[in-house]
């Protein structure tokens, strides 16, 4: 397994569902190559960020309409002395 076809399976979720012989041919692909190790660890991490990211949302209570009869902000007083 070369590193193009580990990335394809690993990010398709393909992996998930091979056979034992093709997801042992793909843990000695990232056994011995730093690249795609490094990949699926980032690739976890985005997953958990993600997610966590995704359970926040739903967490979240729905934002309040904007009131349309709220005044404007008070402008700050300058000073009107001319040179």
């Amino acid at each position: 397994m070369n590193c193009q076809q580990y990335l394809f399976k690993l990010t398709s979720g393909q992996l998930q569902d091979a056979p034992a012989s093709e997801r042992m041919q793909a843990a000695l692909h990232r056994l011995v190559c730093r690249h795609c190790r490094d990949f699926t660890h980032n690739d976890a991490m985005l997953d958990q960020a993600l997610g966590a990211w995704r359970a926040r949302l739903q967490e979240a209570p729905p934002a309040a309409p904007p009131d349309g009869d709220a005044a404007p902000p008070a402008a700050s007083p300058r000073s009107s002395a001319s040179p």
